[in-house]
């Protein structure tokens, strides 16, 4: 093994222990035989995965079911994210829906002290896919990063709105002009090529969350987002994107205001 490959082996174990985490949000208890099989990985992995987890207490373990399920402390992580909890939840619906029209990633990113950070992401179930690293990125000018520019408030994004990814060095992507950004604002959604990952293409619409700009974003390869209509992809984020900005207009108003319109 190289020695950048033996690097990378933790933040392998990261990403899959994250991604364990995300099973959770389709279960309440799930079992390593089960999880192993939703990862495709094998069940010695998945069980020294989950075992670590319990071990951090991010999973607890029902002594006589023996599934797992997460523990308070993530709940307690969540609330320290920075947006409101019931956020991911609220939008997961409309990622799974999104999910369905385009069979392919689809990401909801928020602007956390200055970077880019995908708080939910379901994977397409398509074998080649693409998918957001799970790392806090720059905003540089991918699909998801013009919506962030163009709609929200640069104040909040700091030194980091003109820093390259790294690796990208004199290889970056050529800068969005002005008037194509001027395009970004009244299309309402934005559309990208390669802007991180050779060979990816993306589309990207903002979404109206009371305090905050959230961006979702459908990620696949370029050949099959082709296929499929740039322009028909963009129709279904739009739409979808519009109704999650209602749904969380829905969720600001205070509890007893919410049971009130819905008559319960």
């Amino acid at each position: 093994m190289s020695r950048s490959e033996n690097q990378n082996v933790p933040l392998l174990g990261v990403a899959r222990a994250l991604r364990v985490l995300d099973l959770f949000l389709d279960a309440q208890t799930l079992g390593a035989r089960e999880i192993a099989r939703r990862l495709d990985i094998s069940a010695a992995a998945a069980y020294r995965l989950v075992t670590t987890l319990v071990a951090g207490s991010y999973l607890e373990q029902d002594p006589d079911s023996k599934l797992y399920s997460l523990s308070p402390r993530v709940t307690q992580l969540a609330r320290t994210v920075g947006s409101r909890p019931d956020v991911r939840r609220a939008a997961l619906a409309y990622l799974r829906h999104l999910q369905e029209l385009t069979n392919e990633t689809v990401c909801l990113h928020a602007v956390r002290e200055g970077y880019r950070v995908c708080i939910l992401q379901l994977e397409s179930p398509q074998e080649l896919r693409m998918v957001v690293p799970v790392r806090p990125l720059p905003i540089f000018y991918g699909a998801t990063d013009q919506i962030l520019r163009v709609f929200g408030n640069p104040a909040d994004f700091g030194d980091a709105l003109d820093t390259s990814p790294e690796g990208w060095d004199d290889k970056a992507p050529r800068r969005p002009s002005k008037a194509e950004l001027d395009e970004v604002q009244a299309k309402g959604w934005a559309v990208s090529y390669g802007s991180r990952i050779p060979g990816g293409t993306a589309v990207a619409a903002p979404v109206w969350s009371p305090g905050e700009l959230l961006a979702l974003s459908v990620f696949g390869p370029k050949e099959r987002m082709i296929a499929q209509g740039i322009e028909k992809i963009a129709g279904d984020i739009t739409s979808t994107a519009t109704e999650l900005s209602a749904a969380m207009l829905v969720l600001d108003q205070p509890e007893a205001e919410r049971k009130s319109k819905s008559g319960t």
